[in-house]
């Protein structure tokens, strides 16, 4: 409960995105052709986006790591069946913390560091 402009929103808060269908490349403009309609499900989306600091948190709580890895079937696609994470992939992962934090800065040396800058609050 760390999100959103008081703070106090939950950050993995997904919204519903109807489908619906529509016609490809119909823009009411230039391309006004409907002959190519297309069909879209219902999905979530996140409302807020992983930021480099969310991601530190979740680094910093020991996460993704052997000594705690996600669960089975964690992030699995309700209509994929088997697309969550497996336990047999635990092995990949970095042993703890301390592992998972050298080999990000070695990875995404753009924009990760171990704490935020001088610019965040």
């Amino acid at each position: 409960m760390t999100c959103g402009p008081s703070g106090n929103e939950d950050c993995c808060e997904s919204l519903l995105v109807p489908g619906g269908t529509f016609a490809r490349s119909y823009d009411g403009v230039d391309y006004l052709d409907r002959s190519c309609p297309a069909t879209v499900s219902d999905f979530y989306l996140d409302k807020y986006e992983i930021t480099v600091g969310r991601f530190r948190a979740f680094v910093n709580a020991g996460m993704g790591t052997q000594a705690s890895p996600p669960g089975d079937g964690t992030g699995a696609h309700p209509k994929i069946p088997g697309s969550g994470w497996s336990s047999a992939w635990n092995t990949k992962l970095p042993p703890n913390t301390a592992a998972l934090k050298n080999a990000l800065s070695c990875i995404v040396h753009q924009s990760w560091t171990d704490t935020a800058g001088p610019w965040i609050s």
